[in-house]
């Protein structure tokens, strides 16, 4: 019958998307890469058609953003974290919601796959940071600038000033659409929340 074929349908899961045990991140991270790869969102059935219509369209609008994004990949200097460590020269690549980095140049499809991670030295997602800036210290040679998080402050030096300023700017714009994103998000889960508690109250009430 046609309703037994709308639950089969329904139960199928969207190939390609990655999953939190694949994945390990937080499911918000994991809600974003849904969203940006496959132009879906989970909604609940409560949802109106015109919410769900509403919701696709603000979904490619983001899509649109995002793909429009500064490709940030290249060689830097990143100072050590030891307390008397140089600078060590390092391949960055950033990846949708990550910045990846590793001793050769090499680059990554998923960047929610551990194992795809793993073959990099180290990685931060993005959501982590809170800032990207101009390194004011350095005022002689002006190819320095500092990437921090509430916990710590990453310390990277470029060849000159045009391509420290692509890499502050091009990281701006990537933390900005993500935390957009990030927005977008909790605004659906909340509304979703919303409904369901007035659906709740209302079959409480004997009304539905």
């Amino acid at each position: 019958t046609e309703k037994s074929k709308d639950k089969q349908s329904d139960n199928k899961k969207p190939t390609g998307a990655p999953t939190l045990e694949q994945s390990r991140e937080t499911p918000a991270i994991v809600e974003i890469a849904k969203a940006t790869e496959t132009n879906t969102l989970n909604t609940t059935s409560v949802d109106s058609k015109i919410q769900r219509t509403d919701t696709i369209a603000q979904i490619q609008e983001m899509q649109q953003s995002i793909h429009q994004l500064p490709q940030l990949h290249g060689f830097l200097e990143k100072k050590s974290g030891k307390r008397f460590g140089g600078w060590q020269k390092r391949w960055f690549i950033v990846k949708r919601t990550h910045l990846l980095w590793s001793k050769k140049e090499q680059y990554i499809d998923n960047p929610l796959d551990i194992k795809e991670r793993r073959k990099f030295q180290n990685s931060l997602t993005l959501l982590q940071l809170s800032s990207v800036v101009v390194d004011s210290s350095d005022k002689k040679k002006q190819r320095q600038f500092i990437v921090e998080s509430p916990r710590k402050k990453y310390f990277f030096r470029a060849k000159n000033i045009t391509e420290r300023d692509l890499w502050v700017n091009g990281l701006q714009l990537h933390l900005k659409a993500l935390a957009e994103s990030m927005n977008f998000i909790n605004d659906k889960v909340m509304f979703r929340q919303k409904t369901m508690n007035n659906v709740t109250k209302l079959q409480k009430k004997g009304k539905i």
